[in-house]
Order: C-alpha cells, then structure tokens, then sequence
C-alpha cells in the first residue's frame, strides 16, 4: 500500500485537474489513471513511473514500438528525443498491471 501511495503522490503532481474525483478506473486486472498531462513529464519521470510500476498511454503499444523503433522496447531505454517524439501523441492515460485487481 505504502508503495501505491508514494506513486499516486509522484502522478498528482501531473494531474491536469488534481481536484478531480474520479480520476481511476480498474478492468481486466489493469488499473488506470486518466487526465495525466503527459507533456509536463520528462523522461526521468517516465522512468520512475515505470519503476512504481506504472506505464504512459492507453493501448497505444503499436505507436509506442515506432517510437523505439523496435518491439522489444523498454522505458528504461527511453530518451528526452525519443519523449518529446511520442508525449503529446499518447492517451492522457497511466496504466498498471501491479496494482491491477486480482
């Protein structure tokens, strides 16, 4: 738990409307954050995000791979250039399979 807290507390900072109450959603074991304002983060916080166990948009893995350019892509692969080239094109979505249900 204390885990999810930490990471909800880095993703508020993203929030583009922190007052909103109902920014989560949960389905087939995935948990979802919407209204994430993708261009306010660097690469850096991509990284951490993925380190707490989150991952950047919503079904867009195709889109994704072409940034890379390849399929077997990692975040921890993931650059200011490759960043700046996919941010505003991604889903205002973060998206967890930890933190998913069971």
């Amino acid at each position: 738990m204390k885990k999810l807290i930490e990471a909800l507390q880095f993703i508020l900072q993203f929030m583009k409307n922190p007052e909103c109450e109902y920014p989560t959603a949960c389905g087939d074991d995935t948990f979802y954050i919407w209204g994430v304002d993708l261009p306010k983060m660097t690469a850096e916080d991509v990284k951490k995000l993925d380190d707490m166990g989150f991952n950047v948009g919503f079904e867009e893995e195709r889109f994704i791979e072409e940034c890379f350019g390849d399929e077997n892509y990692t975040w921890k692969d993931l650059t200011d250039e490759i960043w700046d080239k996919m941010k505003d094109s991604l889903s205002d979505c973060l998206y967890s399979y930890r933190y998913g249900s069971c």
